[in-house]
């Protein structure tokens, strides 16, 4: 569908005018096991995206990606049926930021993609730092630091 749905807004108009896509993506730094199918998919567009955007940029036109982690919402909580809860808040663990995001978090990160014309080619990661990977190390360091881990609790 995005490929259609960027060939179209290419053809009728953006070629004369500029403007900007970005489509959204998925978080895919450590690999989803089970899903290959769809993580190719992505990562095709991820691809795409910055070769449109080098094909296209003579014509105005930027092409970029928003990349949410997880993000809550009501829907997708119940997506998941009765262990949809415990996901959520298990996965609000691994954020840096102690929170997860929101629909409007990445309702943002879209808005800016779209209006900035000299960015192009781009993934922009909405996650509250959870793709960094090191929040487990940090909370061991900051907690040796602090006082609040002690050596006899990493056993």
């Amino acid at each position: 569908a995005v490929v259609s749905t960027q060939s179209g807004h290419y053809g009728r108009g953006m070629k004369e005018y500029g403007g900007s896509i970005v489509n959204i993506l998925m978080e895919l730094h450590g690999g989803w096991p089970g899903f290959a199918h769809s993580v190719s998919a992505r990562a095709g567009v991820e691809a795409l995206a910055k070769t449109l955007a080098v094909e296209w940029g003579e014509y105005g036109i930027s092409v970029n990606n928003v990349i949410p982690g997880i993000i809550y919402s009501d829907t997708a909580v119940q997506n998941y049926g009765p262990f949809g809860p415990k996901m959520f808040k298990e996965a609000m663990k691994q954020v840096p930021q102690g929170r997860l995001g929101t629909p409007e978090d990445v309702a943002v990160a879209v808005v800016f993609m779209l209006t900035a014309p000299y960015i192009t080619g781009h993934s922009l990661v909405v996650d509250g730092g959870s793709s960094l990977g090191t929040l487990a190390w940090w909370n061991v360091v900051h907690g040796m630091m602090t006082g609040k881990v002690k050596i006899d609790d990493l056993d």
